[in-house]
């Protein structure tokens, strides 16, 4: 995007592609609105060029005080939105408890589709787009991410449902799909691994625990190996400027979501299986 009165809400603006997204856009011209949590969080070099918005995206009073706020700043259009908020939850699904699959589902999903509802008016106005940061991980799944798998999984198929649905409105949908990215979400799934491992029953131990030590440190490599955000903030610039539906990017990628079908689970089970035995 590069004219000056396109203005763009971002979600999860405080760190990671998030901050890279409004650091990306705002450096372009845009009117950027920074979804956070926490206001204060907002970094001293947007002022003037950034918005910051209090936006937990699971509160529905938030939401509901933002969508006003975007409206009322924007005249009532809103050029895009940028669906980044989002967390992970890690472990053997056998032991993951009823509450986090509860809240990623919260987070990761049933969030966009709420958000995007109450922006839909401003985004039909402007003939926006509708920006959903997705993953590799929502077309190919490994042992021991289940529940960060389901939501990006689900977020492909609202993603498509939501395009054939706004398209008739003159709303574009888009999905992004990164692949491992440099975010403090693998340092925060690694501690939920760790904290599923320390209330492991005897058996769950001799079931998953060193395994799980496995997936521990992979998850460790994701973070020291994984792409700079820029890279996914400047696809994500792409996208709302675009009319594409998917955009992958990473190391790959590519090749991972085009051969994952062609691959029998058997074989796949084999090779995936025996990086995390």
């Amino acid at each position: 995007m590069s004219a000056t009165a396109k203005s763009v809400l971002v979600t999860g603006a405080s760190t990671g592609i998030g901050r890279a997204t409004v650091d990306r856009l705002a450096a372009d011209g845009v009117q950027v609105f920074a979804g956070l949590r926490d206001v204060t969080d907002a970094p001293a070099d947007w002022a003037g060029r950034v918005i910051p918005l209090r936006l937990d995206v699971t509160d529905a009073a938030q939401i509901a005080a933002a969508t006003a706020d975007l409206s009322a700043r924007t005249g009532g259009r809103l050029d895009g939105v940028v669906h980044n908020a989002g967390i992970a939850v890690a472990g053997a699904l056998e032991e993951v408890e009823g509450e986090e699959l509860r809240e990623i589902f919260e987070v990761n999903v049933f969030a966009p589709v709420l958000l995007t509802q109450a922006l839909l008016p401003s985004l039909r106005a402007a003939r926006g787009r509708v920006v959903i940061v997705g993953s590799v991980g929502g077309r190919v799944a490994v042992p021991f991410g289940g529940p960060y798998h389901a939501t990006k999984f689900a977020l492909e198929a609202l993603a498509d449902s939501l395009r054939l649905e706004l398209r008739p409105q003159g709303v574009g949908v888009a999905i992004v799909e990164p692949g491992t990215i440099r975010t403090p979400i693998w340092a925060k799934a690694e501690r939920r691994v760790e904290a599923q491992r320390s209330r492991l029953s005897e058996i769950g131990r001799a079931l998953y625990d060193a395994r799980l030590a496995t997936f521990r440190e992979r998850l460790r490599s994701a973070d020291r190996k994984g792409d700079e955000p820029r890279l996914v903030a400047a696809k994500i610039a792409e996208a709302l400027d675009g009319r594409g539906s998917r955009y992958p990017l990473g190391r790959g990628v590519g090749a991972i979501t085009r051969l994952r079908p062609l691959i029998p689970d058997a074989l796949f089970d084999r090779v995936v299986g025996s990086r995390v035995a």
